[in-house]
């Protein structure tokens, strides 16, 4: 690791914790370097604005969570597994950044063109991963090959589905015990309420 990237990784991590703990709009970008145990001119080299560490930060969870759901993906291999894994997995990953997620929320909402941007850079890694599932079960004959032309509505529906549930179960914990009854979504995705 070059000592650029050092003092970037020790500021996305000092933030991320000053963030979790105090909020956006407390931190300062010299708490932060104060956590890191450096000058603010240091921080300040390398980052122009609190709210570039912010994204950063932010930028960071996204590539963490993508890791451990195309982790969980991988460690399966038909498509329904993978399918199970990817909602399983991206539920439980956002679940260890909701504290983020409630900051972007609460504290930014008046700058929606960052929240749009970021939300936009996960969206795009989880449809391609999603869009990857459904396009092997396709291959593999587990899925019917009549949705080979929609795939990608079907990729979008279903991410815009399992965001709506990301808020309800895993935010705003409207649902406990869902961990438990995620199968059955997923069953209700692949084969539909029809008998």
């Amino acid at each position: 690791m070059t000592k650029e990237e050092q003092v970037k990784s020790e500021a996305i991590q000092a933030a991320k914790t000053l963030f979790q703990h105090y909020g956006l709009n407390k931190t300062t970008m010299e708490d932060i370097a104060k956590a890191m145990g450096r000058g603010k001119s240091t921080l300040y080299y390398y980052y122009k604005s609190k709210d570039e560490i912010f994204k950063a930060v932010v930028l960071n969870e996204i590539d963490e969570m993508h890791i451990n759901v195309k982790t969980a993906v991988n460690n399966v291999s038909s498509a329904r597994e993978k399918l199970l894994a990817y909602c399983l997995s991206t539920f439980k990953s956002i679940n260890t950044v909701s504290v983020i997620y409630k900051i972007i929320v609460g504290e930014i909402s008046e700058n929606m063109n960052l929240v749009l941007e970021l939300r936009g850079k996960f969206e795009k890694k989880q449809n391609e991963l999603l869009y990857n599932i459904l396009n092997q079960g396709i291959v593999n004959g587990e899925f019917v090959s009549e949705i080979k032309s929609d795939i990608d509505l079907l990729t979008f529906s279903m991410n815009s589905a399992l965001s709506g549930l990301v808020i309800d179960f895993v935010i705003h914990k409207n649902f406990p015990g869902w961990e438990n009854r995620i199968d059955l979504l997923i069953n209700i995705f692949l084969k539909g309420l029809l008998a």
